[in-house]
């Protein structure tokens, strides 16, 4: 079950988990562009949060969205 995985049910985790993450990043970007933090605080607070995180994990040479 194990090697099933490792060898075909892996790279689609990795795959989903990339676009999620990207589908992410994406709605956070609309958000700060189109929401103040006035209209939509917590939503405008999370869309930074992930941008942050954005940042950090380019720098660190990961890949986050």
């Amino acid at each position: 079950m194990l090697a099933r995985f490792l060898k075909s049910e892996l790279k689609f985790a990795v795959d989903y988990s990339r676009s999620l993450n990207a589908a992410d990043a994406d709605f956070a970007e609309r958000i700060l562009a189109t929401h103040n933090v006035e209209f939509a605080p917590e939503e405008h607070a999370a869309a930074v949060d992930l941008e942050i995180l954005k940042v950090r994990c380019a720098d660190a040479g990961m890949v986050a969205g």
